[in-house]
């Protein structure tokens, strides 16, 4: 069983999936004593959740450990979906997945709304298993978004092939690179650890 500290650690990594930190920069990052921080840090060493680079920086270990950073994903969009802030915007993704009828897709938000408070809008991007299944369901989307105007949705829609081909190019700037540090996942995070351990390496 973790302590708090090293759930803290461990939700700055998993939030944070392609940045690397210095043990005593991960305490910096979430204001916490540098010792506390470093022996917390240990533990996620010698379990593996997170490995060391060359240059002694730490990342998530991705490719190992899926239950254990799948239940972190869940964990993170559970807190920011209770936030009474955020209510109308819980109550569109209920409303949307109630409305797919599939079990193979994957549905996050990404960008400045995962981290303010007081979003000014929300985007989102899913990915399903054939561009027939999601140009289908962005037209649902567009629909259901329309009923939501106050929370000024921005949406986005591609296959899973596509996101395999985007975590490959890691340089470029797309969309599932961007999600990466700043991402909820609402539905399919154990397929998106999966896809993330096939087709991206560490470095």
């Amino acid at each position: 069983m973790m302590t708090k500290t090293q759930q803290k650690l461990m939700n700055l990594f998993v939030s944070k999936i392609a940045k690397k930190f210095s043990l005593q920069g991960a305490g910096k990052e979430l204001q916490m004593h540098q010792a506390l921080s470093y022996r917390a840090s240990k533990i996620l060493i010698e379990k593996k959740l997170i490995l060391p680079d060359e240059n002694g920086l730490y990342f998530l270990n991705y490719k190992e450990n899926q239950q254990e950073l799948i239940s972190f994903e869940y964990l993170r969009t559970s807190e920011f979906l209770k936030n009474p802030r955020h209510k109308k915007f819980k109550q569109f993704v209920t409303e949307f997945i109630d409305e797919v009828q599939e079990n193979n897709y994957i549905f996050l938000l990404f960008g400045s709304a995962v981290e303010k408070e007081t979003p000014r809008d929300y985007d989102i991007v899913l990915f399903f298993d054939s561009i027939e299944k999601a140009q289908q369901y962005e037209n649902i989307l567009i629909n259901l978004a329309e009923s939501y105007p106050s929370l000024n949705v921005h949406i986005n829609v591609d296959s899973i092939t596509d996101l395999n081909q985007m975590l490959t190019k890691r340089d470029e700037k797309n969309v599932a690179n961007e999600s990466l540090n700043k991402h909820l996942i609402f539905y399919g995070a154990e397929q998106f650890y999966k896809i993330l351990k096939q087709v991206r390496s560490y470095a």
